[in-house]
């Protein structure tokens, strides 16, 4: 058995090569024209609209959160305990947030207040 037969050819390795090229080529046409094609915009959906409207670290409303400190006797003391919120309607949500923070006689105190707010991030009433 001689396996360096100097009469076999190499054509059929070279044809197998330029098989393999060849259909290479053609996947990446595809792949780049599918993705030059325009894609629709993606609607967010109304449960990705409230999320970004909260702290995901804290779980704290940043608009509420704002407001909250902007009426503190002492905004520093601001500590956040916890909120909670309720889909009120297609376009609303029913928010309550607790917090601690320091009174005008200086002692700490937790208080809870709660706001309607569009599901865009829109204030629509304090409500307590």
């Amino acid at each position: 058995m001689n396996y360096n037969n100097p009469k076999r050819s190499k054509k059929p390795i070279f044809i197998g090569i330029a098989c393999v090229i060849f259909l290479a080529l053609i996947g990446h046409i595809l792949t780049d024209s599918e993705a030059k094609e325009p894609k629709a915009p993606v609607k967010q959906t109304n449960k990705e609209l409230i999320q970004v409207q909260f702290n995901g670290l804290t779980g704290s409303h940043y608009k509420l959160e704002q407001i909250i400190k902007e009426t503190m006797n002492d905004a520093s003391s601001y500590e956040h305990v916890k909120t909670q919120y309720i889909i009120d309607t297609d376009t609303t949500i029913y928010i309550t947030t607790s917090f601690r923070g320091t009174n005008a006689l200086g002692a700490k105190i937790i208080n809870t207040i709660s706001a309607r707010y569009g599901i865009h991030g829109s204030l629509i009433e304090i409500i307590k």
